[in-house]
């Protein structure tokens, strides 16, 4: 596992679009839930952290490995996303000031939020629900955009194998980063919620009913 120090050019954002991206701020995360709702973004997580941690490489029966590998490239955009996300914050922050920058964008209501959104996350403390983004920066601090990306790849290549790769993480590694990753999956779907113009309710369409029948469910 990587700890050295990272140079300035292993933070870059290489699989986004930038000409988009000024069009279409938000479009990696509108894209990752227009693909899935979050009920079966994790149900994917919970395959390949399965996959990852044994011998058991059959993660789709119907699409077979692509399925995993398109999995990995939507992480992957997402995480540079959001990281570009935190870095705009703390911009802002320190142009305005904390306490004006915050009182910008009221504070959401929670209960509301719960009542009607499609989904509502259930592993972030009320404090990060109400702060994604601080959450964020404290996830991208202890684990750095280079780190995530490298053991994405590590993890999928694992998940891919026939054999077990133990080399490259622990079990306690990857579980780490797979809760990681569930976080990261919440924290997106709040800020889609919030921020994007593409959100979900429990009375508007969806993108799928959550339920993959193809999956091979653990």
């Amino acid at each position: 596992m990587k700890t050295s120090k990272y140079t300035p050019w292993e933070h870059a954002v290489a699989n986004l679009d930038f000409y988009k991206l000024l069009q279409y701020p938000f479009e990696p995360i509108t894209d990752f839930f227009e693909s899935a709702t979050p009920i079966r973004h994790l149900q994917y997580l919970r395959n390949w952290r399965y996959c990852s941690l044994t011998a058991d490489y059959q993660f789709h029966q119907d699409e077979g490995p692509g399925k995993l590998v398109g999995i990995y490239s939507m992480y992957t955009r997402l995480l540079e996303m959001l990281y570009l996300l935190t870095g705009e914050r703390l911009y802002y922050r320190s142009l305005y000031g904390t306490a004006k920058f915050e009182g910008f964008t009221p504070a959401p209501d929670l209960d509301d939020e719960e009542q009607y959104w499609l989904w509502f996350p259930d592993n972030l403390d009320r404090q990060w629900l109400l702060t994604p983004y601080d959450l964020l920066m404290k996830i991208f601090d202890k684990h750095p955009l280079p780190l995530l990306k490298s053991n994405l790849l590590i993890v999928l290549e694992m998940a891919l194998s026939k054999y077990q790769i133990s080399k490259h993480l622990s079990s306690r590694q990857i579980n780490n980063l797979f809760d990681v990753l569930e976080k990261i999956c919440s924290i997106a779907w709040l800020i889609n919620q919030r921020d994007a113009d593409n959100w979900y309710t429990k009375d508007g369409p969806a993108p799928d009913d959550g339920i993959d029948e193809d999956m091979v469910v653990r």
